[in-house]
């Protein structure tokens, strides 16, 4: 009898294990790509490169007096060289061109919000202030970009601004040229709610390029563009890899070498050039700056975004595990593809990453079952990080616990115990697996220490349990939990703090010089992340 008691929870402890071990299969390849701390700002970067390709679009549709700056996390782009007849809002044969071009320099912004504002100059002795025309003449270019079809009209704008906005002098008929203008605005103030920290200009930036672009950053403190040229012109002879005639850019975050000529076979691995390249870019740049960062993407193609997601994948995973660049210092696509949510990691301030409150549970078996049915009681535990060997070692799933409870078991009917009462503490280690963005499941392993107070009228047997009167017995622990955790994303409390939910099944065994006994356990509760 006492034998099935303890083959019975060693076969679902053999299940648990089984389970585990079959869901880690499936990611077992995969490192944890995040960058923790996020040092750069990537949306900065992104916005600076975008700069830099609208301005080369422009140059290829031949368009002149045309600039792009940035504004307030705004692209800002002013536009000349439109004609209109004297006093008049009609688009000529001549400036319906110029807007169609400007219209396929602007294509890539399709999705977002355009504010066309138009300007004019003051006139001496003139009383009109030019706000209903400059309305007017905004609301043809407004119409003519959406005539196009590469705009929806409802997402265009448009606004007269008259002369009260002039950028140079109207008493010259030069400063009067300049202040007759166009003003573009293109913001990302329509995308309410974005998938992931610094995203949206990311995205504009990666939507037309193949999946696997990537763009690395350098530390400009510590080098220049010149010198950048120099190594990757010095590896790319060394080598034979076609990485010499990379484009370069300074950006207020850094200097950026941006890399688009990613290939992949059929099982979206990249191919062994492209992977040979990455690696050379990558420790090349490590020899200037050892802090370089990647982050890596891409949405051009017209294939399934989870193939899409593969391939930014396994190119980061061969920047992380076989470069000199750091796992933690890799960013991969729209958001950081790892086992555990990046927002916990990258928000924890301090050492303790999440606590919890749970309701217990216990089933005991062998020796320890001959005093109760069952225990129940309550727990409380905090997660807690160590950021400096994580962002090390890139080991942002690895979750370390400091757990303690109570429990009161129901005396057995047929047992002379008047009450038993257990008091556990644990240290834990566990590894977080992401099985979708707000479901985790995490095995935890755990040692600790019980106290196991027992009261009895009468003793039962000699052999069922060491006599104590009331005293309290202490024999150490070791478990195996399985956290089934629920983060639901509307559970918000404050700026950080995060609700989610949890189920936990375990299976503990307490021992010492004489065998005590084991229990199968279950645990449900609320964790508060910070």
């Amino acid at each position: 009898m006492k034998r099935n008691k303890i083959l019975k929870p060693c076969i679902l402890l053999a299940m648990v294990v089984i389970g585990s071990q079959s869901i880690w299969s499936q990611q077992s390849d995969r490192l944890p790509l995040v960058n923790e701390h996020q040092p750069l700002n990537w949306e900065d970067i992104s916005l600076s490169l975008l700069v830099k390709e609208v301005e080369a679009a422009a140059k290829d549709e031949k368009l002149e007096d045309f600039a792009v700056v940035v504004r307030d996390n705004t692209i800002s782009i002013t536009y000349r060289d439109l004609q209109f007849p004297p006093d008049s809002p009609e688009i000529t044969p001549e400036t319906k061109t110029k807007i169609e071009s400007l219209a396929k320099t602007l294509e890539r912004f399709s999705n977002l919000r355009l504010l066309v504002e138009g300007h004019t100059a003051q006139v001496p002795e003139d009383t009109d202030d030019g706000t209903l025309l400059s309305g007017q003449r905004a609301n043809a270019v407004a119409n003519t970009i959406a005539g196009t079809g590469l705009f929806p009209r409802e997402m265009i704008s448009a606004v007269g601004q008259g002369q009260y906005l002039p950028i140079a002098d109207n008493d010259t008929p030069e400063g009067r040229a300049l202040n007759r203008r166009v003003e573009i605005s293109i913001s990302d103030e329509i995308e309410e709610e974005r998938t992931a920290p610094q995203s949206v200009w990311w995205k504009q930036l990666t939507d037309w390029k193949n999946p696997g672009a990537a763009v690395f950053v350098v530390d400009s403190r510590l080098t220049d563009e010149a010198a950048v040229r120099q190594v990757l012109t010095e590896e790319a002879g060394r080598t034979g890899a076609e990485i010499g005639e990379l484009p370069i850019f300074q950006t207020n975050q850094g200097i950026a070498v941006t890399y688009d000529q990613a290939e992949f076979t059929e099982l979206n691995r990249p191919t062994l050039a492209t992977s040979n390249e990455m690696i050379f870019i990558s420790d090349t740049l490590t020899k200037l700056d050892p802090d370089t960062q990647v982050r890596i993407g891409g949405f051009g193609e017209s294939i399934p975004e989870e193939q899409v997601s593969d391939r930014h994948y396994f190119l980061g995973l061969v920047a992380a595990k076989d470069s000199k660049i750091q796992p933690s210092s890799t960013l991969i696509g729209d958001k950081p593809q790892t086992f555990l949510f990046v927002q916990d990691c990258a928000e924890a301030t301090g050492i303790i990453h999440g606590f919890e409150i749970s309701a217990n549970g216990s089933l005991p078996y062998a020796r320890y079952g001959e005093f109760s049915d069952a225990g129940i009681g309550a727990g409380a535990k905090f997660d807690i990080l160590i950021p400096k060997f994580q962002h090390l070692h890139g080991l942002a799933p690895l979750r370390f616990g400091l757990a303690v409870e109570g429990l009161y078991h129901i005396p057995d009917q047929t047992s002379s115990v008047e009450s038993l009462n257990e008091f556990d503490w644990m240290v834990t280690v566990g590894y977080a697996v992401e099985v979708s963005p707000r479901f985790f499941i995490t095995p935890h392993l755990g040692y600790g220490g019980t106290v196991q107070v027992l009261e009895y009228t009468q003793e039962k047997s000699s052999t069922a349990f060491t006599p104590v009167n009331g005293q309290s017995h202490y024999s150490q622990t070791l478990g195996l939990e399985l956290d089934l955790a629920l983060k639901p994303a509307s559970w918000i409390m404050g700026e950080t703090t995060q609700l989610g939910l949890f189920l936990r099944p375990g299976y503990r065994i307490f021992f010492d010089e004489n065998f005590l006994g084991h229990s199968v356990t279950a645990k449900v509760g609320v964790r508060f992340y910070f």
